[in-house]
């Protein structure tokens, strides 16, 4: 690269020398970066979700209720961020339920599918995990859910679809689950 000067281990450039070597420009590292899907992007695909304007007076705020008993999924689609580096793409589930007193476990289920030009409608999901969690009662939590696709590659059409299986018996807290929004993680080129 243009401008790049070797000087010895321990000496600093002045400012001049700051100033006239440019190879600072081309330097990148790693970074964690984020990208948020608020409940406004999603679409109730199956079950009975319903989109709402909820929580406490003044600060309410849209969000889908999952209700209990019975199973039910969120679909959006989105693009792998082009600047996706390498590693996995984690999520933070942020939720909350319609209980100041509920207590027990909600069992989450992510699906995530990337398509390229050609592949059909019924692609079966790159990754799936399924996550228990215990009950907010009442309370926001922002969840971790590690490594919800292990290979991402950058660029890729993307589906996720996020579920409550209120039907299952690690699923045993009574009432509404609430999603807040899903947050995705990965590590970017800066």
């Amino acid at each position: 690269m243009p401008g790049i000067r070797h000087k010895p281990v321990g000496s600093e450039l002045s400012q001049a020398e700051w100033e006239a070597d440019d190879s600072h420009i081309f330097e990148s590292a790693p970074r964690v970066r984020s990208l948020f899907l608020p409940p406004q992007v999603w679409t109730a695909t199956s079950g009975s979700p319903s989109f709402i304007v909820g929580g406490p007076v003044p600060d309410r705020n849209p969000l889908w209720v999952f209700p209990d008993n019975s199973t039910s999924y969120l679909t959006t689609w989105t693009i792998v961020p082009s600047d996706w580096y390498s590693g996995a793409l984690s999520a933070v589930l942020s939720w909350s339920n319609d209980s100041f007193t509920a207590t027990g476990n909600v069992l989450w289920e992510v699906r995530v599918t990337t398509f390229v030009t050609g592949m059909g409608w019924g692609q079966p999901p790159d990754a799936t995990g399924w996550f228990t969690l215990p009950s907010p009662a009442g309370y926001i939590r922002q969840d971790l859910l590690s490594s919800i696709l292990p290979s991402p590659v950058a660029g890729r059409l993307m589906r996720i679809a996020i579920g409550r299986l209120g039907e299952a018996a690690q699923d045993t807290m009574p009432g509404a689950a609430w999603f807040i929004g899903l947050e995705l993680r990965y590590t970017a080129v800066v």
